[in-house]
């Protein structure tokens, strides 16, 4: 879905400015390729992948460090977001007045880091967040759209919850729900790399529900879903996910995280196995913890259409599939505008979406 919308200062203008501060707690400067000197990204083969080959060693490990130093620094916001939360849910927990006073400095310096990354981030990393032009009331809820298919996954209902074969079994109550997770999805302009732009999709568990689906710990289900895309073919440099524990905030990255590629070039889909654990506190009790309390995933692309730019709303979609018991997800499929998950029953299991059209 792309749409014109007048003359607009392109963001690259901002280029301009000479705002080249450090990285937080990070020693390199932002690294700037020369796209100027003919070694911008292609796809030649148009298999949806940028031509790593086709860059000079140079260009490839500049490329690679910009990526880096990107990914390190949303890796930074995340962790201090699911941190944040940790903090907030330990403060409604505690009675000690003493521990209290405690955690709640350490809120407010959270909230304040974490505003100052946000607020600084095109002066500490050279990025352009751009505008949400999305009305949250007037977008439409999407209904379960699941539907059976045995044989494995169907190209026709690319973008749309399947079922990999019949499902006779005892129909399990649902536990947790998608009104338990919230989404968030964002696109960036790499105002030192024209042409450049990172999207990045968040999920944040809203409580605990998701103990309703394990007693005890251990493996919740089997495989987790996370799916991101904009409603334009692009061209992949890179991906990349992290997951955080619920209690503590602490990155919890699973080690086997399997990918699946958008076959219209649109976006990435990614699955990992989430579990609970036990971990002990400051007090020496024990507490439930999550390795999926939230997470973010990053795409660091170019448009494959050469007029995609300022003034275009271009729409990204994030969605998660979470299951209990004995589901899995075997395949993330996508749609220009939609993504799927291949479930592997009808049961213990449910998915959430999410849009937002963005101008550029």
């Amino acid at each position: 879905m792309k749409l014109r919308l007048g003359n607009k200062i392109t963001v690259s203008l901002i280029s301009s400015i000479t705002a080249f501060g450090f990285l937080m707690n990070c020693n390199t400067y932002p690294v700037k390729a020369k796209v100027n000197n003919g070694s911008e990204w292609v796809d030649l083969n148009n298999d949806g992948y940028v031509d790593k080959d086709k860059l000079s060693t140079e260009e490839k490990e500049k490329s690679d460090k910009r990526v880096a130093e990107i990914d390190a620094y949303f890796e930074k916001i995340a962790s201090k977001k699911a941190k944040l939360k940790a903090a907030k849910n330990k403060a409604k927990e505690t009675n000690e007045n003493k521990d209290l006073k405690q955690i709640n400095i350490e809120i407010n310096t959270l909230e304040t880091e974490i505003n100052s990354l946000k607020d600084n981030i095109h002066s500490n990393i050279g990025l352009v967040k751009v505008s949400d032009t999305s009305d949250p009331e007037s977008l439409p809820v999407e209904e379960d759209q699941t539907v059976p298919f045995i044989g494995g996954t169907d190209p026709e209902f690319d973008g749309i919850d399947q079922v990999v074969e019949e499902d006779n079994s005892e129909i399990i109550p649902e536990a947790s729900g998608a009104s338990d997770v919230s989404l968030d999805g964002s696109i960036y302009y790499d105002v030192w790399n024209p042409g450049r732009w990172v999207i990045t999709g968040e999920w944040d568990w809203l409580n605990n529900d998701w103990s309703d689906d394990k007693s005890g710990t251990g493996d919740v289900g089997k495989l987790e879903g996370f799916g991101l895309i904009v409603d334009e073919d692009t061209d992949i440099y890179s991906h990349s996910i992290n997951t955080y524990w619920s209690w503590d905030g602490i990155k919890s990255t699973p080690i086997n995280i399997y990918n699946d590629k958008s076959e219209d070039d649109n976006g990435w889909g990614w699955k990992w196995q989430d579990r609970i654990a036990s971990q002990k506190t400051s007090s020496g009790t024990n507490v439930e913890t999550y390795n999926s309390g939230s997470g973010i995933a990053t795409l660091h692309v170019k448009f494959e259409a050469s007029s995609t730019g300022s003034g275009d709303i271009v729409e990204a979609t994030a969605k998660i599939g979470h299951t209990y018991s004995y589901t899995t997800i075997t395949d993330v499929t996508f749609s220009n505008s939609g993504i799927g998950f291949t479930y592997s029953s009808v049961n213990a299991r449910w998915s959430d979406t999410e849009n937002w059209p963005i101008e550029l």
